[in-house]
C-alpha cells in the first residue's frame, strides 16, 4: 500500500498498518482507494467509511465509465466495468443505510484492502491489449492479449485459458516509446 501511495505522490509516515481507509489521485487518471478489510471490520465505522470512499472515488471520474480493479498481482481477477458509475456510486452510499453490499464489490474484495478505480479507455484495437512486464527495473517482454469475449481475467498460464490468447509483441522492445514510458512509471 505504501508503495501505491508513494506512487500517486502522496509521502506517507512509515506504518505496518493503515489504521483507516486512504485515498489518492494520481495525475495519470488512475486513483487508489485503500478500504478496510471487510474480514476483520464487518459492519464496523471502518468499513462503511472504506465503502463511501469507494463511492467518492467513482465519482471523482465526472460521470463517466470506470474499471474497477481489486489488487490480485496482476490477474485481472473481479476487474468490474461500472458503465453508469452515478448509479455504481448510489448503490455503494446506500449500504450505510442498511443496502446490500453490491455483489460485484462482494465477490472481488482484494486480500490487502486495495482497489484501483481508472476511467475506461477504449483501445484503439478494441479485441486486445498489450500487456508490457517490467522486471527489476528492466524490460521484460511485451505480450497481446486477445479480450475479444471480455475477459479481463488475464493468467498467462496454459491451464488458465481454453483457447489460444496470447502473442509476444516482438516489435515492442526496451527501446520502444511505450515501454520506456512504462519503465519511467515504474521508478
Amino acid at each position: 500500500q505504501m508503495h501505491a501511495l508513494a506512487l500517486a505522490g502522496l509521502r506517507v509516515p512509515e506504518s505496518r498498518a493503515l489504521p483507516v481507509p486512504l485515498l489518492a489521485w494520481s495525475a495519470s487518471g488512475v486513483a487508489y482507494a485503500f478500504p478496510a478489510d471487510p474480514g476483520t471490520c464487518a459492519a464496523s465505522e471502518a468499513l462503511s467509511h472504506a465503502i463511501r470512499r469507494l463511492a467518492d472515488v467513482v465519482e471523482s471520474f465526472g460521470g463517466g465509465p470506470v474499471i474497477v480493479k481489486p489488487n490480485c498481482g496482476g490477474r485481472g481477477a473481479g476487474v468490474t466495468k461500472l458503465l453508469d458509475s452515478p448509479a455504481a456510486a448510489k448503490a455503494l452510499r446506500s449500504v450505510e443505510s442498511g443496502g446490500a453490499v453490491p455483489e460485484w464489490l462482494e465477490s472481488a474484495w482484494p486480500v490487502d484492502g486495495v482497489f484501483i478505480v481508472q476511467r475506461l479507455i477504449v483501445a484503439a484495437e478494441p479485441a486486445f491489449i498489450t500487456r508490457i512486464e517490467i522486471v527489476g527495473g528492466a524490460f521484460g517482454y511485451a505480450q497481446k492479449t486477445d479480450v475479444s469475449d471480455g475477459s479481463t481475467h488475464l493468467c498467462t498460464a496454459d491451464a488458465c485459458v481454453s483457447k489460444p490468447r496470447f502473442s509476444w509483441r516482438r516489435e515492442v522492445t526496451a527501446e520502444s516509446p511505450i515501454a520506456k514510458q512504462c519503465l519511467d512509471f515504474a521508478v
